[in-house]
């Protein structure tokens, strides 16, 4: 007699949660699948159209190996877009009270939030790979930026699991000093991921003469990239720290990280599809630039003096006055 009434004490409020949670999830779910859908197309047709602006324009210089290397970053981009339409539909499915199975997210039995530091890795272990093969970096330096990484990785895994131990929601409760400690594994990321990214320009930009040159007299060069992807990498990494030290839900931030992350994938094949074919190359390109502009100039510059007569008259004209 007492089982009776303890199953139906225990019963009542998940059968009053799901009825809730059933009428928010029928109003709400078809606009949220139709945002989700549409943002997560969107990244994909962005994602492929800079893959296929690279194969479209491929370069005479790039090996095999390096193409593979951009269609294999192209697949870590597809892989991240996953996470991240998953972890929206994560968020989403915990504060509107959405169920998983309407849940149009790519790949949910693959990806969670939980395994997002592992696909940062491998997105900077592609960087890393990719800069290796495009310019033969020495073995020291690759060992050096493996460590690195791999430091990287422990830090995105205490950070990634300190803020979710079980549940998806939950809070900081360490107080100052474990917020200190979170703040100092995102400033070890941070300058990590500004290393990277000086590496991977600098190692599929130009020649060094040219890159170290701060003013260049060529603005489409790949010093003024860098210099801008520097400027542009600290600012969002800078907005990153002061987002996490301000927002209570730790959940928004790490969404935005993950975004963050992708950003710097598209970022690796904007550089891709602007760099130019070679050193050699450019310098004669632009020495036949240069003497398309100045021949005709040479040429046309005598018929001026003899079209220049009245000019030479009005001077005599204002010597006699």
């Amino acid at each position: 007699m007492k089982r009776v009434p303890r199953t139906s004490v225990s019963n009542t409020p998940p059968r009053i949660r799901t009825g809730l949670s059933n009428m928010l999830s029928d109003s709400i779910a078809p606009g949220y699948e139709l945002v989700v859908v549409a943002l997560t197309t969107a990244t994909y047709v962005v994602t492929t159209s800079h893959v296929s602006l690279y194969f479209s324009q491929n370069r005479k210089g790039d090996s095999r190996a390096f193409r593979l290397m951009v269609f294999t970053l192209w697949f870590v981009d597809t892989c991240c877009t996953a996470v991240i339409s998953h972890s929206a539909s994560k968020i989403m499915d915990g504060k509107m009270c959405i169920h998983s199975r309407k849940s149009p997210s790519p790949y949910p039995w693959t990806f969670a939030l939980e395994n997002a530091c592992f696909m940062m890795f491998a997105i900077q272990g592609f960087f890393i790979i990719r800069t290796w093969i495009a310019r033969s970096v020495k073995q020291q330096i690759h060992i050096g930026l493996i460590t690195v990484a791999l430091c990287a990785l422990a830090a995105s895994i205490v950070l990634t699991i300190k803020p979710f131990p079980h549940r998806l929601f939950s809070t900081f409760s360490g107080g100052v000093v474990g917020s200190l400690i979170c703040v100092g594994v995102l400033a070890f990321t941070t300058t990590f991921d500004i290393v990277i990214t000086i590496v991977s320009c600098y190692c599929l930009g130009t020649k060094r003469d040219r890159v170290v040159q701060w003013i260049s007299k060529y603005r489409d060069d790949a010093t003024y990239y860098v210099c801008a992807r520097l400027i542009i990498t600290g600012m969002v990494q800078a907005a990153a720290i002061i987002t996490y030290c301000l927002v209570v839900k730790k959940d928004v931030w790490m969404l935005g990280h993950l975004a963050l992350s992708k950003v710097y994938v598209n970022n690796i094949l904007a550089i891709i599809n602007s760099r130019l074919d070679d050193p050699h190359d450019i310098c004669e390109y632009l020495s036949e630039k240069v003497e398309i502009l100045f021949v005709p100039i040479e040429e046309d510059f005598p018929e001026d003096l003899v079209v220049a007569e009245p000019h030479s008259s009005d001077l005599n004209i204002s010597s006699q006055v």
